[in-house]
């Protein structure tokens, strides 16, 4: 991994767990970096209180971050995505994955 990419993975997982904390009342987090020959992924998911995310993204103002401001920050160059899956009551997950 390079050209900046490590710090963007550790600024997706420091977000994600600090939504966690902050946000979601969770009693559990589990974070899960898999590391492939062309690939690296991360899964940060909680068991918290999760949120709607229609209602929230309803409400949201579209020119503003969405709580994850290193994802915008990502390496030029970088292949890769960031997906978020919460269900009101059943927790937060977020993937994270980037091409090496």
């Amino acid at each position: 991994m390079g050209g900046g990419l490590e710090q963007t993975l550790f600024r997706i997982v420091q977000e994600a767990l600090n939504n966690a904390r902050k946000h979601a009342k969770a009693s559990n987090v589990e974070v899960v970096i898999t590391f492939l020959p062309k690939q690296v992924n991360a899964v940060i998911r909680d068991d918290g209180v999760g949120m709607d995310v229609e209602a929230t993204e309803a409400s949201v103002d579209r020119t503003a971050t969405s709580g994850c401001s290193p994802c915008a920050s990502a390496p030029t160059g970088t292949r890769g995505g960031l997906r978020s899956g919460r269900s009101f009551g059943k927790g937060t997950e977020v993937r994270a994955t980037f091409d090496l």
